[in-house]
């Protein structure tokens, strides 16, 4: 039998004033093959030969281009570690460490596993929640038993206790000074005097989750979402006025190369933000869009070299987002959302005088409104004036007018 087609153009005029500027995050779930994928991740950080290391509730996992491997008390942990591993940290050797529930570990690259480090106490440092370098290169870490820091001496090369009336939750180096954050408040540690400092903060949310500065400015999350900055000069703490309410812990704050910055919570999300502290976007989870972020717990955020911000998640696994691969949008169709486009199968697209995206697909027009990020959708083309699906095979602006060709 043969088809014939008839198309019938048609001469629509709207005068919805829409410009084009929508901007598509889509994250993606790492995965390797014949790995078993770990949904809880607590911290995420880059080598510079390209691996990925991402601590987890069972293990270390390595990632790069090549191959997918994970370390645990079968293979490559030591058995007084555990597989529970909650800091993973890349010094400036590219040394790997990492912190777990009982101890710390350093990667051995020669034989392929983490060892033990040892402790110069009688005991080993314990709830391990960070690691960090100060500016002479000395490693430290914060736990639940206090402030540690490594001996570099051949004839020590163990940890030695230099606080340990403090549970240290957040701990950050900025000059001279290590600032470090507890359930109680934040403070800072000079290494020379050996003193201790509280920081006034004028607010009775003090549970510190996170510590991180920005040239001269020091930023504070709390387990309750209260932001604060520090005055270095009169060592006071005063709350950021954020335009967004926000009652989950502020687990990371990173810098973005526009001057813009990610603010990640554990249970909303990943904020964008700009440098006055005022919301620009908002990454969540949905469950109808298949490249949102795969949960709302996020742990550690961090860009690597290659401009990939990785997302350490609570029970989403490893989650990235290639910023390379933003000039390429990808628009879909959402599951029982009416404010996307109408189906995945489009077959024309046209832009009108006013800036309006056109979208010809096998169910009518969708037209894109990317100022406040809405659809329009004209389903009603066909010749009898019924409601029945058209596919929409053209599109053609003509001035104030915008010709369509649809197949009946």
């Amino acid at each position: 039998m043969k088809l014939r087609t008839h198309i019938l153009l048609m001469l629509l005029c709207f005068s919805w004033m829409i410009s084009f500027s929508q901007n598509t995050v889509e994250f993606r779930q790492l995965r390797g093959e014949n790995v078993p994928t770990q949904s809880i991740t607590y911290a995420v950080a880059n080598d510079s030969l390209g691996n990925v290391w991402i601590a987890s509730e069972e293990g270390v996992l390595k990632h790069n281009s090549e191959f997918y491997k994970i370390y645990n008390s079968y293979n490559g942990l030591p058995d007084i570690i555990g597989n529970r591993i909650k800091e993973v940290f890349v010094d400036a050797e590219q040394r790997i460490w990492i912190g777990s529930e009982k101890g710390i570990c350093l990667y051995n690259a020669n034989l392929d596993v983490f060892e033990f480090v040892e402790s110069a106490e009688n005991y080993n440092p314990s709830l391990i929640d960070v690691i960090v370098e100060d500016d002479n290169h000395n490693i430290w870490a914060g736990g639940y038993n206090g402030l540690w820091r490594y001996d570099e001496n051949e004839s020590s090369r163990k940890f030695i206790r230099i606080l340990s009336n403090h549970n240290v939750q957040a701990l950050h180096h900025t000059k001279d000074k290590l600032v470090f954050g507890t359930q109680r408040g934040v403070f800072y540690y000079n290494n020379e005097t050996n003193l201790v400092e509280e920081v006034e903060i004028a607010s009775e949310e003090k549970n510190i989750r996170f510590i991180i500065s920005f040239n001269e400015q020091i930023l504070i999350g709390t387990k309750t979402g209260a932001l604060y900055q520090i005055d270095n000069e009169q060592r006071i703490a005063s709350q950021v006025n954020l335009d967004f309410q926000l009652s989950d812990a502020i687990t990371d704050i990173i810098k973005n190369s526009d001057n813009t910055f990610l603010l990640a919570t554990d249970g909303d999300g990943i904020y964008k933000i700009n440098s006055d502290f005022k919301k620009i976007d908002h990454y969540t989870e949905n469950p109808n869009e298949a490249y949102s972020i795969s949960s709302n717990g996020i742990y550690d955020i961090t860009w690597d070299s290659e401009g990939i911000l990785w997302a350490a998640t609570y029970g989403g696994g490893l989650n990235y987002f290639n910023s390379g691969e933003l000039p390429f949008q990808n628009i879909r169709h959402k599951i029982n959302d009416e404010n996307s486009i109408i189906t995945n199968f489009t077959r024309a697209i046209a832009k009108d005088k006013n800036g309006n995206i056109w979208f010809g697909t096998k169910k009518g027009v969708s037209i894109l409104d990317t100022r406040n990020n809405s659809w329009k959708h004209i389903k009603s083309l066909s010749k009898s004036g019924n409601d029945e699906d058209v596919i929409v095979l053209a599109l053609e602006p003509d001035d104030n007018f915008m010709c369509t060709g649809v197949e009946e």
